[in-house]
C-alpha cells in the first residue's frame, strides 16, 4: 500500500467514524421519542379513569396553568402535522402511536445494520492501516 493509498484510507476512516457518530445520535433521537410515545400511551390510560366534569389544571407553557374542568372523555384534538388537527378517539390514538412506534423500530433496525456495516468496514480500514505503519 502506497502512502497516498494509506492516507485516503485514513481520510476515508474518519469519515466513517463521523458517519457512526452521526446514526448514533439518530438512534438516542429515536429513543427519545419512543420514551415520549411511551408517555403519551400512559397518559392516555390514565385519562380513561377520569369522569367528566373533573377539575383540572391545563398547562399553557411550562409552568404555567389555569383551571378548567373535562367536559367529555372519548373525543380528542391531534395534531397531525402542519397545523392540521383532527377528531380521534381513545382507539384511534393508540393506532396511530403504534404506527409511529413501528416506523421508529424500523427506523432503528435500518440504523443498526448500517452501524454494524459501518464499524466491520472501519475495523477492515484500522487493520489496513496498522499493518501499513508495522511494515514502515
Amino acid at each position: 500500500m502506497t502512502q497516498e493509498e494509506a492516507q485516503q484510507k485514513y481520510m476515508e476512516l474518519q469519515m466513517i467514524e463521523q458517519h457512526l457518530k452521526e446514526l448514533q445520535e439518530q438512534l438516542e433521537s429515536l429513543q427519545q421519542q419512543e420514551k415520549s410515545l411511551a408517555e403519551v400511551k400512559h397518559a392516555l390510560s390514565e385519562y380513561a379513569l377520569v369522569k367528566e366534569n373533573t377539575p383540572v389544571f391545563l398547562s399553557l407553557a411550562p409552568g404555567i396553568y389555569v383551571k378548567g374542568k373535562v367536559e367529555q372523555t372519548q373525543e380528542f384534538i391531534v395534531n397531525v402535522g402542519s397545523d392540521v388537527m383532527i377528531k380521534k378517539d381513545a382507539a384511534g390514538i393508540e393506532e396511530l402511536i403504534g404506527n409511529q412506534q413501528r416506523q421508529m423500530q424500523e427506523a432503528k433496525e435500518k440504523i443498526h445494520e448500517m452501524l454494524e456495516f459501518l464499524f466491520m468496514q472501519a475495523t477492515r480500514y484500522q487493520s489496513d492501516l496498522k499493518e501499513l505503519i508495522e511494515d514502515v
